[in-house]
């Protein structure tokens, strides 16, 4: 394989690329390969020149950006190598599914406009609203993730290791999700109430009818409870980074406690590595990013989740606050030294955790596909 290298700016930082150029392994769970660390520029033109076109396009030359970037980060961040292990790639599907859902955003926001009394109004609201949230999940999930950095991603300090860096579970799509929920559930609470006071149906007239009415009312309690129990049930899992040792924390409710805070000295831990598995649902397949800290002794087993082993602790990047190829860089880079540990955390978080260009990443993932 060969690495490309180059330099992204974000907005407030540098920070260095290397997309790998190479196959992957088709198993449910597949284990990337490190793309090889030497390789001069002119390799690197060589290797890709026949692949990227002037935009970076199939059968040209190297684009110019590749070759006329900084040679050096700015300082104002630590020097963190990017690469995309797990390709952030533009998924036509799901963007074709968007535009089922933007149809949906317009129809249900027309038919408020339309609406003949209050009822129907709030109901084609949550219409709008449900096809809204499911449009977002959808670009989403078509690639278009990660595009700043996560207001969960903060410096923390703790009286026992000091000053760190504290990687909130993520939420915000869960909470989309849940809006998407409880916008479909007003709807069909609507379907019901217009019903019950005789006004005009917000169903099709093949579908008005009093038995179709009632199953407005069972879906309305299900989405509801399916929504509440998400909100309930949702991603805990976080990461604190100490100079000395990092934290994995998890979640707790009074009625329920999925598992403890596990610490790790750095000086246990002797490799982190990253695997993917994949999830397959219906016509859909998705590549779930796993980071684990192989550490030189067994685990201790309180605080263990059942991902865990006695080698290693998981991660589920995908379930966190900071993109997961720079979160697995970020993490190797503070493997290297203590000093390097220190140099990290004196730097903002916003600024440590700032991911390349949304579509630099989609030209390196492409990269890496071919």
């Amino acid at each position: 394989m060969t690495p490309w290298k180059g330099w992204t700016q974000s907005s407030r930082s540098r920070q260095r690329v290397v997309a790998c150029l190479g196959p992957t392994s088709n198993s449910c769970v597949m284990r990337h390969q490190a793309c090889p660390a030497a390789a001069s520029d002119d390799d690197v033109a060589h290797a890709i020149g026949r692949q990227l076109g002037p935009s970076g396009g199939v059968g040209g030359t190297v684009p110019a950006s590749v070759n006329d970037r900084p040679a050096k980060p700015d300082a104002e961040s630590p020097a963190i190598e990017w690469r995309a292990v797990w390709p952030q790639l533009l998924d036509w599907k799901h963007l074709a599914t968007a535009s089922v859902a933007f149809v949906g955003v317009v129809a249900g926001f027309f038919l408020v406009w339309t609406a003949g009394s209050g009822v129907a109004i709030v109901g084609f609201v949550g219409v709008g609203v449900m096809s809204l949230c499911l449009l977002w999940l959808v670009l989403r999930l078509a690639g278009f993730r990660w595009i700043r950095p996560s207001s969960r991603l903060k410096p923390c300090t703790s009286a026992r290791f000091g000053p760190g860096i504290r990687i909130g579970p993520e939420t915000l799509a869960l909470r989309v999700l849940v809006i998407a929920l409880v916008g479909c559930a007003i709807y069909y609470v609507a379907v019901a109430l217009a019903f019950w006071l005789r006004l005009e149906s917000l169903l099709p007239e093949f579908r008005d009818s009093s038995t179709h009415k009632w199953l407005a009312v069972i879906f309305a309690v299900v989405l509801a409870a399916i929504a509440l129990l998400l909100s309930i049930f949702r991603p805990s899992t976080g990461l604190e980074i100490y100079q000395d040792v990092v934290i994995r924390t998890v979640g707790q409710w009074r009625l329920l406690r999925i598992g403890d805070d596990v610490t790790l000295p750095w000086a246990s831990i002797v490799e982190i590595v990253d695997e993917v598995r994949l999830n397959h649902s219906g016509l859909w397949t998705t590549r779930e990013p796993l980071i684990r800290l192989v550490t030189s002794e067994p685990l201790p087993s309180t605080g263990r989740l059942g991902w865990d082993t006695d080698e290693y602790l998981q991660l589920p990047a995908s379930w966190m606050a900071a993109e997961p190829n720079l979160m697995l860089a970020v993490l190797r880079a503070m493997l290297e030294s203590d000093e390097r540990r220190q140099e990290i955390l004196s730097h903002d978080p916003a600024v440590v955790f700032a991911p390349p260009p949304l579509r630099e990443r989609f030209r390196v993932s492409d990269v890496c596909a071919l």
